[in-house]
């Protein structure tokens, strides 16, 4: 994570998700901290496909706190319904746990949080 001064934060690296392959292949672009509130941070998140043309796969938005101890990503295949979604809570390690964290990460950030269905 980069955190300049006076500019936007920014995540440059890879984030992968156990049994989602599309993590590990292709590339991932650069996260912009796009907005932040109560010491939680969203911002996009693109996984694309390899070579040129520039292709998204896989789309949504990221959540997370200064620390990096509580994400949740919200991914949808390019192309799908956002009712097709996914949500990815990380560090829960039971649905329950991940409803307690996003509860508490939605009370922190305010209106704009991701609603509570489909974990994983």
């Amino acid at each position: 994570m980069y955190r300049p001064l006076f500019r936007q934060s920014t995540f440059e690296g890879r984030i992968t998700i156990e049994g989602k392959d599309f993590t590990t292949t292709g590339d991932m672009m650069t996260i912009y901290a796009a907005e932040s509130q109560g010491g939680i941070h969203m911002g996009n998140l693109h996984y694309l496909k390899s070579g040129e043309p520039l292709e998204t796969l896989w789309h949504g938005l990221i959540w997370f706190d200064s620390a990096w101890e509580n994400i949740n990503l919200n991914l949808g295949r390019a192309g799908q319904t956002s009712d097709q979604n996914f949500y990815v809570v990380a560090t829960a390690r039971n649905q329950q746990e991940a409803y307690k964290v996003q509860a508490r990460m939605s009370e922190q950030f305010g209106d704009g949080f991701a609603p509570r269905n489909n974990i994983e």
